[in-house]
Formats: C-alpha cells, structure tokens, sequence
C-alpha cells in the first residue's frame, strides 16, 4: 500500500496566534509532526501545504512536494488535505493518505507505520490517533484514498471501518495546551 503523507501548516491561530512557528523543545511546533513523516518508512511521499513561504522552502529542501494554500478560516482541515491532494504530482499511485497535525507533538514514525498497517489489512478504511491518557485525538489520521476522497469525516458519525492508534500525543491549540505539554515534559 501506498502511502502519501499531507501537512498542512498555517501561520495563524484564532486561539494561539503563531502556533505553528512557536519553539517546542529546540524546534517549531510544526517540526515535530514533519520529522515524524519524513522518518516513517511507510510514507512514500510528502506534500506540505502552508501558507507561509518560509515553511514551503524548508520542506522543497526536503525534498517534500509543496503547495501554496492561502488560508481560510473556514476551510476544514481535509479541504486543505484535499486542495493539497490534487495539487500532488503522481497523486493517482497512492493508495492512501496520511496526516499528522502540524500542532501535535508525540506522533512518531512508528505510529503513522500503525495506521499504515492497520489500513494495509482492509479491516479499516480510517485510522485516528487517540491519547491514552485522556481519549482525545492526537492529530493522526489516516485514510484509504476511496474513503479520503468520498467519505471521510463529517458524513453522518463514525464508521464502522475505523481503527485507532493509541499513543501519548498532544495537539495544541491554546496557551494552556503548550503549558500541559511543557508540564508534561519536564516532568520525566
């Protein structure tokens, strides 16, 4: 199965402005969720959608497809994934999609090698990523590219096809999230 990782990466936050570029243990918030991705091996490709030409330069440099995407508000984070998936050079031999939040810190490569696998079965054709701690989402999705495209999210509650990923993950989305995870990570 092949697997194509989408990032999408806004400079601003309604709740916590420039989130995205905030330092979070020696790198942007953002980082996190692109490190993971680019060390998956399961991750066949890389589009990073962003707003901000410093972000679409750090990942060309990468070696990632980049895609310019002025940011709505409005705009649902998979109809950016979906702007970004068509905007996607040999998007047609993909079998499936992934995303990692660009404001979640823990995802690891092998938890997107989770979902991965889990929609490599054909049990699932949608993977979340939920804290163990606290059954929140973590910002992982994954999708097979049929559901991605024709049905996932929003379309009458959950599916019966959906798998989870349990992991210690964090999206941040307002002071008091950042001040949790630094909490959280002194900690240890």
């Amino acid at each position: 199965m092949k697997m194509l990782g989408i990032l999408c990466v806004k400079h601003n936050s309604k709740r916590l402005p420039f989130k995205n570029l905030l330092d979070v243990h020696g790198k942007a918030l953002w980082k996190h969720a692109y490190d993971a991705m680019c060390e998956c091996p399961e991750i066949d490709g890389i589009m990073v959608c962003s707003d901000v030409e410093q972000i679409i330069e750090i990942a060309k440099s990468n070696g990632c497809q980049t895609c310019l995407h002025p940011t709505v508000e409005e705009d649902s984070i998979l109809n950016i994934m979906r702007y970004a998936f068509y905007e996607t050079t040999g998007r047609q031999s993909y079998d499936a999609i992934c995303t990692v939040f660009a404001c979640s810190v823990g995802n690891m490569s092998y938890h997107i090698g989770q979902a991965h696998d889990m929609l490599n079965t054909g049990h699932f054709q949608e993977v979340r990523g939920f804290n163990r701690s606290n059954g929140h989402e973590t910002g992982l999705m994954a999708f097979t590219k049929d559901r991605f495209l024709n049905g996932a999210y929003g379309t009458g509650g959950i599916s019966s096809y959906i798998g989870a990923v349990i992991n210690d993950a964090i999206e941040v989305h307002t002071k008091g999230d950042l001040d949790a995870l630094y909490k959280r990570t002194t900690r240890r």
